[in-house]
C-alpha cells in the first residue's frame, strides 16, 4: 500500500485477522482511487456495554482537499453480526464516499479547464 493503515483497538485486545482483513479491504479501495493519503481504523468496545459482539467502528480516510469518515454503533440487535460483514459494509460506503470525491474532483478539474484566465479559446 502507498498510504499508512493505521488500526486502533480500544478496550479490548488487537486481533491479527482482523487487521490482515482491513488491509485487504484498503487494498481494494487503493485500486480504486490512487489518491488516498492515509487510512485511520478505530474499533471500540464501549464500556457500557452490556452485549458481546457489538463494537462502535470508525473509519477515516484522507484525500487530497478532505476526509471521509464511516462510522458504526451498532445497536443491541447488533449483538453477534460478523465483524468482518460489519468492516466489509463500511468498506463499501467508503468506497461509494470515493467516487462521489472523485467525480467532483474531475467536474471542479473540467471547470478549471473551461476559464483560464486569458484564455479566449475557452470562452
Amino acid at each position: 500500500m502507498n498510504f499508512n493503515l493505521e488500526v486502533n483497538f480500544k478496550n479490548m485486545s488487537a486481533d491479527r485477522s482482523i487487521k490482515r482483513y482491513l488491509e485487504r479491504e484498503a487494498r481494494h479501495l487503493e485500486q480504486k482511487f490512487e489518491g488516498i493519503e492515509n487510512c485511520r481504523v478505530v474499533f471500540e468496545m464501549p464500556y457500557h456495554q452490556g452485549y458481546p459482539g457489538i463494537y462502535d467502528f470508525k473509519v477515516e480516510l484522507g484525500v487530497p482537499g478532505s476526509k471521509i469518515k464511516v462510522t458504526r454503533v451498532p445497536s443491541s440487535d447488533d449483538s453477534g453480526t460478523n465483524i468482518f460483514a460489519l468492516i466489509h459494509n463500511a468498506f463499501e460506503e467508503l468506497e461509494h464516499k470515493l467516487d462521489l470525491v472523485a467525480q467532483s474532483q474531475k467536474v471542479k478539474q473540467a471547470n478549471a479547464k473551461k476559464f483560464i484566465p486569458g484564455d479566449s479559446e475557452a470562452l
